[in-house]
């Protein structure tokens, strides 16, 4: 997870290692509702848990992931030819 210490946009992160040359999918943890509530859940903890984000910021954050406001992008690692943005 990452937060945009200017705006408070959240951004989601899950990176998918493949050993066969292979084209990644969307992730599940962002398609299916349960995984994804789960995801933001955590992240919602996470923020505002943190000690190090401007308290307008952690506020928006939080704001945004109370709204489902969030950006995902599933990484392609190993012999992945491509990362998502979703």
């Amino acid at each position: 997870m990452s937060v945009n210490t200017k705006t408070g946009d959240v951004t989601l992160w899950d990176a998918k290692y493949r050993s066969n040359e292979v084209t990644i999918q969307p992730s599940p943890t962002f398609e299916r509702d349960a995984s994804r509530a789960n995801a933001i859940k955590q992240a919602q903890e996470s923020i505002a848990n943190n000690k190090t984000l401007p308290e307008d910021i952690q506020q928006k954050a939080l704001e945004n992931l109370r709204k489902g406001e969030v950006k995902t992008r599933t990484v392609g690692m190993g012999n992945a030819k491509n990362s998502r943005t979703e």
